[in-house]
């Protein structure tokens, strides 16, 4: 019976296994599709670029990354060094990209080992299919930024947490810190993980008072030494405080101190023979209810007290290895019906994955709803703290169900769904296209003038951050007579295309493409108003004007305007952006097309064609405008909105311009089947 026993135990582990590395095989591929086909490079990135330019080609290195969103902090250095040492080296944003990818699918087989050592292989299997989605999502996957560097540090963090937990290791609680370090380098946001992990060190070390201090030397130290000007910063926001502030909280810490310090003690004590008296397996899964809990709360109060505003997704990153760790484990709870029953939606979900653009965004929704809930459950549960069950407890197991309905609910294939021609240009084919049109021979002032930019940025800002004159003189800026369109089309559409300049395949659907044309708009001279309603003609507006004799800069603003006016949203947050484009024709007898491009929940319509011969119902969405003989005009375009997307978002006006030759490539605009998301 013995033996018999034991080859079924060795059968179940062989089958674990076996499940492990399928489930990781799909992980792989799904990550990589989706990532691969969405994944943008926008503002943030072109600053990545920039800044890491200067490192890279410049003795000029400042230590610290992009700007991050509070208290005028900039981000570690970690990203800006990844991004030039691969400029260095030719491989660009396709191998930073790659490296990134990388780094997460590690992190979710590290959390796979994390829940396989402290509860089950069932657990550990089930947690390979919860992971993607939400890391993802929190890492902002979505766009190729500073926070994708995440996942790998945090999971790297709590195994090594564990293990301190577990063995009161001094050197694993050190491990723990330099982690932490590097989560903190790649977001600021990580930060408040600090006390968190202190409280960890203190509580589970076998030298408490030792293992403390050598963890707040490495976390420090790992940090000052890495991101120096970013650390520098974070000293100057505390020095900024009053110091009768600061000398009153340090007064009171001490005050406290002296006359608790014996009670203090006493619980500490207490505390931790407790902790220590329990198996590890209770402590691991204590020490991780702990940290999704303190995590959770920590978010929504911190966003709450500086920002004023709900939990940012990218401030949960450090919730998702407790809550993959927590909803596994409670699923040992469950009959093998029902674990059977989560892996499939677990299964379902990460097949989709792939076919999901927004994913990452609608599963960051979801966490912020789910993260909501976990709040007010926590504050219910402070209250009645008493009549709780403890930290040691299992999770209910109603858990492991939502965590698999949120990754699939996230990973819905709205493709499926909605079809429709994406016009958010991923990474790699925004970098090869900035290099083949810089291989072309056209400059940084003529892309600029001539580019039909359809979205708020991805292409533009990427094609001015690899500008090869990047540190040469500043060019003049002018109109060219002639535009170019970058498109994603399907492959088909291709060799039916007049004028195409360069062509890059993406996959067998889908290929980028840059149309080059005469133009009747002087792009290069658009004036913008902003004004708090469309329909009133007389309300107070702000205008921007670039005056012709002005060079473009390499960095932001890119080029100087002349400004009139302060806008002010109306009070319910509404806003109108009028763009009033120069139209030049020539009487060349042809016709161009001109249509707006939807942006959903923005409003968007042709107001007013002024001065040229022109057929179509105003206001509408497209214009044929004639070119019967030489005239000189105006086109009016009004951008209405509530609040997202902000006014100040609006640089370019969102046209497409065609030839009657190509007027087919407005077909999935017209059939409303194309979408910059």
């Amino acid at each position: 019976m013995q033996i018999d026993s034991n080859r079924i135990r060795a059968r179940r582990g062989v089958i674990f296994y076996a499940l492990a590395i399928a489930f990781f095989a799909v992980q792989c591929v799904s990550a990589t599709i989706h990532v691969r086909s969405y994944e943008v490079a926008d503002s943030d990135t072109s600053d990545a670029v920039r800044m890491a330019r200067v490192c890279a080609e410049t003795p000029t290195c400042l230590s610290l990354g992009t700007h991050a969103s509070a208290l005028g902090l900039h981000h570690g250095a970690s990203w800006i060094r990844l991004i030039a040492y691969f400029l260095q080296r030719g491989g660009g944003l396709r191998s930073v990209q790659s490296t990134v990818l990388v780094l997460l699918l590690v992190s979710g087989a590290l959390s796979c080992l994390l829940v396989w050592r402290y509860t089950s292989p069932r657990a550990a299997v089930l947690s390979l299919l919860l992971y993607l989605a939400p890391a993802a999502a929190t890492a902002r996957f979505a766009v190729l930024t500073n926070s994708t560097l995440v996942p790998l540090p945090l999971a790297v963090y709590y195994a090594s947490a564990a293990i301190c937990v577990e063995r009161g290791s001094a050197i694993a609680a050190a491990v723990a810190s330099a982690a932490l370090a590097a989560a903190i380098s790649a977001n600021l946001s990580c930060a408040i993980m600090v006390p968190m992990h202190l409280g960890l060190v203190a509580l589970g070390a076998r030298r408490p008072a030792a293992a403390t201090a050598i963890a707040c030397l490495v976390l420090a130290g790992s940090f000052a030494v890495e991101s120096y000007d970013a650390a520098r910063q974070m000293v100057a926001v505390v020095l900024r405080v009053p110091a009768a502030w600061r000398l009153g909280v340090a007064s009171g810490l001490l005050l406290s101190l002296g006359l608790f310090r014996r009670r203090l003690a006493a619980f500490l004590i207490m505390r931790r023979a407790r902790f220590a008296a329990l198996p590890a397996q209770l402590r691991v899964r204590a020490a991780m209810t702990s940290a999704a809990v303190y995590v959770n709360t920590v978010a929504w109060l911190g966003c709450a007290l500086v920002s004023l505003r709900i939990a940012q997704v990218q401030y949960l990153a450090p919730l998702i290895v407790p809550l993959v760790f927590l909803a596994a484990d409670a699923a040992n709870q469950l009959s093998r019906r029902m674990v059977i029953g989560v892996s499939a939606i677990g299964v379902l979900a990460l097949l989709s994955f792939p076919f999901a653009p927004l994913g990452t965004s609608i599963t960051g929704v979801l966490l912020q709803l789910l993260s909501a809930f976990v709040l007010v459950v926590t504050l219910i549960w402070a209250i009645r703290w008493p009549r709780q069950r403890d930290l040691f407890s299992w999770a209910e197991p109603a858990l492991a169900f939502i965590a698999a309905g949120l990754v699939l609910l996230g990973s819905l294939p709205d493709l499926l769904i909605v079809p429709r021609m994406r016009q958010s240009w991923p990474v790699i084919a925004s970098e090869q296209v900035a290099h083949d049109l810089y291989a072309a021979g056209y400059t940084t002032p003529e892309l600029f003038a001539s580019m039909q930019w359809q979205s708020f940025s991805t292409l533009r800002d990427l094609v001015l951050a690899l500008n090869p004159n990047f540190f040469g003189p500043s060019e003049p800026f002018a109109d060219t007579g002639w535009s170019l369109l970058p498109l994603l089309v399907d492959p088909a559409v291709v060799p039916r295309t007049e004028g195409v300049e360069l062509t890059v395949p993406l996959s067998h659907s889908q290929s980028a493409i840059v149309v080059r044309a005469p133009s009747y708009l002087d792009r290069s001279h658009p004036r913008r108003c902003h004004s708090a309603a469309c329909d009133d003609e007389t309300a107070a507006q702000s205008c921007a004007e670039r005056p012709s004799d002005r060079p473009l800069h390499r960095l932001p603003p890119f080029v100087e305007t002349i400004t009139t006016g302060d806008f002010v949203p109306g009070r319910s947050g509404e806003y109108c952006v009028r763009f009033s484009i120069p139209v030049h024709t020539f009487g060349s007898g042809g016709r161009h097309v001109v249509r707006v491009v939807e942006q959903w929940p923005a409003r968007l319509r042709i107001r007013r064609v002024s001065g040229v011969q022109f057929l179509g119902e105003l206001p509408g969405a497209e214009v044929t405008l004639l070119d019967d003989h030489l005239s000189t005009g105006e086109l009016q375009v009004e951008i209405s909105a509530h609040y997202v997307p902000a006014a100040s978002w609006w640089e370019e006006p969102p046209l497409i311009e065609v030839t009657a030759a190509n007027e087919h490539l407005l077909a999935p605009f017209r059939a409303g089947r194309a979408s910059i998301m």
